[in-house]
């Protein structure tokens, strides 16, 4: 069999398997993403009906839905109606899946910052962990992440955090006015960690006279962490006699 008879069989099977997402059957549903699925980037033509699959009324089928936009993994940008209907349901695993796609389309996917930044906010651990590490990848140009995932500094589980941070130095030059205001904040945690991420941005335009004035902290681990940040500017600067 040529290669043009290949392909015309494999988008006959696409077709039918996009036909079969709307039986009233849900094992038939089923059958369907997951063929589609074992297709992987072959069936980038079912990606709108299997975005509109992630709304689906049964559990299983969602599920199943976001692990075949997965494997498909390209034009994922046609699932974005669907990833934000999706990012409001109830179903907590139809939520991971949907920031797990979102993460996948990146940038192009700025639309939904809102909705996974309010995620953050959360009594969900997992859901938290996710939403800060979806942010780090759609969220570089959206300034609207940033007082969400500083707020997560201050969070006990050291992973959440790390992704927060993650998420705020890719950020850049964006998150740097925001860091700055939280050198004051009355948490210490927050302070250091705004230390931290200040220096790991690196020197540009008000980032260090700010790291030079926290040598001045009453917190002794501040006073260290903007030691560090300071050093990893290459340009220490001595505390202030103020």
């Amino acid at each position: 069999m040529n290669s043009a008879m290949i392909n015309q069989t494999e988008e006959a099977l696409v077709q039918r398997c996009i036909d079969q997402l709307r039986h009233p059957d849900s094992s038939k549903r089923t059958q369907a993403i997951a063929q589609l699925g074992l297709l992987g980037p072959r069936a980038a033509a079912a990606v709108s009906a299997l975005g509109e699959t992630l709304t689906d009324p049964v559990p299983a089928v969602r599920r199943l839905a976001g692990l075949a936009l997965a494997e498909i993994g390209v034009h994922l940008r046609a699932t974005l109606p669907a990833m934000l209907r999706a990012i409001q349901s109830s179903d907590r695993d139809v939520r991971i899946r949907a920031m797990m796609v979102l993460s996948e389309i990146g940038p192009e996917a700025r639309n939904a910052v809102q909705a996974v930044a309010s995620t953050l906010r959360e009594s969900d651990l997992e859901l938290r962990r996710y939403a800060a590490a979806t942010l780090a990848a759609i969220a570089v140009n959206a300034p609207a992440a940033i007082p969400p995932l500083i707020e997560t500094l201050a969070t006990e589980d050291i992973r959440l955090r790390a992704l927060a941070v993650a998420a705020l130095v890719r950020m850049g030059h964006r998150a740097v006015p925001r860091l700055i205001d939280t050198l004051t904040h009355k948490n210490p945690r927050l302070r250091e960690m705004a230390v931290r991420i200040l220096g790991k941005i690196g020197p540009q335009g008000a980032v260090l006279p700010a790291l030079g004035r926290m040598l001045n902290d009453p917190d002794e681990d501040i006073r260290a962490a903007a030691r560090e940040a300071l050093a990893q500017t290459s340009r220490p600067l001595r505390a202030s006699s103020a």
